[in-house]
């Protein structure tokens, strides 16, 4: 466009002032000509800018247009195609005809009982209009039907899959029951939320389904998991009997209510406010289709969902079985070690020397931990697992179990174990589970020392300083580093290396869900530039 003392508004007047002014527009753009036509317009478009399309479509111009197609015009909306190479698509009940070219809009309006002579339109070169016209071109083609389906459907008379957007609830919904009263086959049915079944049913809701299990219409629902919803299920069933119920899990919860009629028809209703009480308040946009290939797509969508909640109810109920084995296993095998543990202490304090006595005690005590660290997994899956918090000074905590773990390096091994705390003696006191923490420490200096041949481990505290709020524990070895082969997966259950791998690898899990529990995070990296490994975990200090 050129300068803008150029830019202007004009009246065009007359058919032929208007298509020269179209004609000129055409011939002068260099990338696009978008074009909205009315149902009269492309015969008009065809015979008098022909020219102009083939001369575009030379000069490689982006051609759209949107046309009302109807039986009249068909011949002529396939001769623009041949002409211009233009992408068509078809819009129903379009009033006036306008087009934009890189730099100037027209529009042209021609009264019903008007002639020739009495066609008005508008040309603009000014940059805002342009550009506005533009923007509604393009929303007008997202919606639009492609031309080459419709003229199809004229001359073969094959029906075009229908896309409707509604806006009116109500009228969404009367539309919707309406269908489900029409089913003949089955129903399936996507709650978007608890409260969209809540809020379904009773009422009409519940009667509609009623009818159609009445008229032999097998109807299948699918239900975000919420155990407050036990009850109206329950209530469900011994009111409708027939109807088949599957919970899916609360992740693949949506914003959207699916309905699918026989396969061939489909309903999606938005939820604009779940809380809402009534339907009218809580839905917003639905989407209607009559397209059986698009409603095939959303009943394999329900049919990979119904398959896996039958899945999930069933993991569900071998969680459960398993939980309660493992509860019964980790406390029997608890019960009858006890004793052995306490019978060999004393026999060691009796027979000091004896090699029997330390193998016995020493197994022992692993399965005691052994036993314990199920049942603490079993609590974390179970999600019945709790901290008992209490002000501990988190310094003594470090020392006490650093001391103990100097005990248990094995002879012959040369490891030295290093502490410096950085911490203001105001931080030193924080409410954590004693035990729980102590658990965390315990489990990563073992690591440290079971990789470390010979050299030291540092262990340090201090205020995090990448996270305001929070102090960090860090334990550091010398030894052969983290496995390649299973950093990805370090706080997995039952991980451990294979290079001197010892216990059951539950450790490092049981020492995230402690540390997660406090609100903390914990990772482990192979040390940069030196040998060995670093765990590091956080703790907030503010809310204590």
């Amino acid at each position: 466009m050129g300068d803008s003392s150029e830019d202007k508004v004009t009246m065009v007047q007359g058919f032929d002032n208007i298509v020269q002014a179209v004609e000129d527009a055409l011939n002068r753009t260099e990338q696009r000509w978008d074009a909205c036509l009315d149902a009269a317009t492309p015969r008009i478009s065809a015979k008098m800018i022909g020219k102009a399309h083939q001369e575009a479509r030379k000069r490689k111009v982006a051609i759209r247009y949107i046309i009302d197609i109807t039986k009249d015009n068909v011949e002529y909306c396939k001769q623009i195609m041949a002409n211009s190479g233009a992408e068509i698509r078809h819009s129903p009940g379009i009033q006036g005809s306008f087009g934009v070219s890189d730099d100037v809009y027209i529009s042209s309006i021609r009264p019903i009982e008007s002639n020739g002579h009495h066609v008005y339109g508008i040309q603009s070169t000014l940059k805002p209009i342009v550009e506005h016209h533009r923007s509604i071109f393009d929303t007008m083609w997202k919606t639009a039907i492609p031309g080459r389906l419709r003229i199809r459907e004229l001359q073969e008379g094959i029906s075009i899959p229908l896309l409707e957007v509604i806006e009116n609830t109500r009228e969404s919904l009367d539309l919707a029951y309406s269908k489900i009263m029409s089913a003949k086959s089955e129903v399936l049915i996507v709650f978007s939320t608890p409260n969209a079944l809540r809020r379904n049913l009773p009422g009409k809701g519940l009667e509609l389904l009623k009818t159609a299990v009445s008229h032999n219409v097998k109807v299948m629902l699918l239900i975000p998991n919420d155990v407050q919803l036990e009850n109206e299920i329950k209530q469900l069933r011994l009111a409708i009997p027939q109807i088949e119920i599957r919970s899916i899990d609360e992740s693949l919860k949506t914003r959207i209510t699916i309905i699918v009629i026989d396969r061939t028809e489909s309903f999606i209703f938005e939820t604009k406010d779940d809380n809402a009480v009534t339907l009218d308040d809580a839905l917003g946009e639905s989407t209607h289709y009559n397209s059986g290939a698009t409603s095939l797509s959303f009943a394999s969508i329900f049919d990979s969902l119904w398959r896996q909640a039958g899945l999930y109810e069933k993991l569900k109920e071998m969680e459960s079985m398993k939980d309660e084995f493992i509860n019964i296993a980790a406390h029997e095998l608890r019960t009858p070690v006890l004793p052995i543990v306490l019978c060999a202490e004393n026999l060691e304090d009796s027979l000091p020397e004896n090699e029997n006595v330390k193998v016995i005690l020493r197994n022992a005590k692993r399965m005691t931990k052994l036993a314990g660290d199920i049942l603490d997994v079993s609590k974390i899956e179970s999600k019945t697992f709790r901290l008992q918090k209490q002000k501990s000074n988190i310094v003594q905590l470090i020392e006490e179990a650093i001391q103990d773990a100097r005990l248990k390096i094995p002879e012959g091994q040369q490891v030295d174990i290093i502490f410096e705390s950085l911490l203001p003696p105001a931080l030193e006191e924080m409410v954590i589970d004693k035990n729980r923490i102590r658990q965390v420490l315990e489990n990563l200096l073992a690591n440290a020392i079971n990789f470390t041949d010979n050299g030291s481990i540092r262990v340090s505290v201090e205020k995090d300083a990448e996270n305001q709020g929070f102090i960090r524990t860090s334990v550091t070895d010398s030894g052969k580093g983290i496995d390649p082969l299973i950093v990805d997966k370090l706080f997995g259950k039952f991980v451990s290396s294979s290079q001197k791998a010892k216990g059951t690898g539950l450790g490092l899990f049981l020492c995230k869900a402690i540390v997660e529990q406090h609100a903390g995070k914990i990772w482990g990296k192979n040390n940069i530039d030196v040998k060995g490994a670093t765990f590091a975990f956080t703790l907030p200090y503010e809310a204590s």
